[in-house]
């Protein structure tokens, strides 16, 4: 039920600005003790309530850190400004996603302008609302990404997630590295990674594949080093790493090999 909207209010079903409650201004600040119904050729229905309609809110408020990695325990700091003296805010609810796919995220603690969500967080577009008594709720949205990265992987590890068998089954198979037959033939795979000499070239893989992990996968990691991460890539083709270590499946695009005459050859790793 809306008792007052501000001059500029612009009503969500295409009327543009309305000011059809403008009358009704005064009441912001005040408490509704009864409402009653009109209703024709019955006695009037009086219905006896404490309804307080909440001062427009003077404040705004942003995210600090408005996109964050995500993991476990995430902080996002906030700022006001506007803030009346004497008016704090706290938060009220988070969620991620907005109409049917909206998810409440319930385990989260708020103060001093922190707000930490606890447990696992995953990639989202989220959402904080912060109320205080007397004036009405205001909002924050922050991103949270998962972890981009480029790394070196042996042709195995990289068919394993288009094939759906494990890098060590196909080493088994023999698929470890191509050769090629003159130096000049890999000219064409700029982000390979080849040893040369005289007779040719062993091409042991590929070069800065890129690379999404969740928090979770992430912080499992023991062995981040053969990572080159990224804090602002977001890439749209890209193998997503498994808690495993494995990689699985390119999205959007899968790597063919142009060379019609290749053979494999065994005792190489990408480095």
């Amino acid at each position: 039920m809306a008792f007052c909207v501000s001059s500029d209010y612009v009503e969500p079903h295409g009327r543009g600005i309305v000011r059809d409650y403008d009358y009704t201004a005064s009441l912001e600040g005040k408490t509704i003790t009864s409402i009653t119904f009109m209703l024709k050729g019955l006695p009037d229905v009086v219905i006896d309530c404490s309804v307080f309609v909440k001062h427009h809110a003077t404040a705004t408020v942003r995210a600090v850190n408005s996109s964050v990695k995500s993991g476990s325990n995430i902080a996002i700091n906030f700022e006001f400004s506007g803030l009346t003296d004497g008016v704090s805010y706290d938060v009220v609810s988070v969620y991620s996603g907005s109409g049917r796919s909206r998810k409440m995220f319930s385990d989260y603690e708020y103060s001093g302008g922190v707000l930490t969500l606890k447990g696992s967080v995953e990639a989202g577009n989220y959402t904080a609302i912060f109320r205080t008594e007397n004036y009405a709720d205001i909002s924050a949205t922050f991103t949270v990404k998962d972890h981009y990265a480029t790394t070196n992987m042996t042709w195995a590890e990289f068919y394993a997630g288009e094939t759906g068998r494990t890098a060590s089954q196909l080493l088994s198979d023999g698929l470890d590295a191509i050769s090629t037959p003159t130096v000049n033939g890999i000219s064409r795979f700029p982000l390979l990674v080849a040893s040369s000499n005289d007779e040719g070239s062993t091409i042991t893989g590929l070069k800065s594949v890129p690379v999404r992990m969740t928090g979770t996968v992430y912080e499992a990691l023991t062995d981040k080093t053969r990572y080159t991460f990224s804090d602002d890539a977001s890439y749209t083709e890209y193998k997503a790493v498994s808690s495993d270590g494995s990689f699985g499946a390119m999205l959007s695009q899968t790597v063919r090999a142009l060379s019609a005459d290749v053979s494999f050859s065994t005792g190489s790793s990408a480095t």
